[in-house]
């Protein structure tokens, strides 16, 4: 069996009708009551389609470990989440804290739109780690992984997971975004790894996966 990584973004951390802000490494914010039901919510479908994992990775930020440890309460086996740093959020520089309104207001609402559907960094606001580093730091992540021959799965946030998207997709014409609570999958064969799901809800992921292996 081809092992799998099974990725997945961090809870909710805003309640409704809260402002809603750009959130990187600087903000570093704990899970809302839904987060922590969506994480709740992921911890049951990787049960309940009897997947096995073998390790949990998870960013340092509270959002992400706390969402890796509610997780891996949950897996049939017992599985302790370790940090790992590369997995920390992209501090978004200017932009960290201010709302989509506020950033179109100040830098154009072109400038944001490139970001939200194509992952381009805008010109001006500096986003650490730069490009070349966040590619670096998730390709070595991915080569580790794929040398491992086992499931596990990777807990972190949106900027890194458009990241790894990009890479095992090798297409930039998309953000490859994951909402709040969403996963996506991984699938290893001779050491490359290709999309088998991206940015989908537990259960039905479960549920395609199922069908996939009949």
């Amino acid at each position: 069996m081809r092992p799998r990584l099974f990725l997945c973004r961090h809870g909710n951390t805003f309640n409704e009708g809260e402002k809603v802000v750009m959130v990187g490494a600087g903000q570093d914010l704990t899970l809302t009551e839904k987060g922590r039901s969506q994480a709740h919510t992921i911890g049951e479908a990787l049960r309940a389609g009897g997947f096995l994992i073998d390790s949990v990775l998870t960013g340092p930020l509270k959002r992400t470990f706390e969402t890796a440890q509610i997780i891996s309460g949950m897996l049939a086996k017992a599985v302790q989440p370790v940090v790992d740093s590369r997995l920390t959020e992209i501090d978004y520089g200017e932009w960290g804290g201010l709302s989509d309104e506020e950033i179109a207001l100040r830098w154009g609402a072109s400038v944001l739109a490139d970001w939200h559907t194509r992952s381009i960094r805008p010109q001006g606001v500096t986003f650490s780690p730069s490009q070349e580093r966040l590619e670096s730091e998730m390709q070595l992540l991915l080569d580790e992984c794929s040398r491992q021959d086992r499931n596990a799965l990777v807990v972190t946030s949106n900027g890194r997971l458009r990241t790894i998207g990009k890479l095992v997709s090798k297409d930039s014409s998309q953000s490859w975004k994951v909402g709040t609570g969403k996963m996506c999958v991984l699938e290893c064969h001779d050491g490359v790894w290709s999309i088998a799901a991206w940015d989908c809800a537990p259960i039905s992921l479960v549920a395609a996966l199922s069908k996939a292996a009949s």
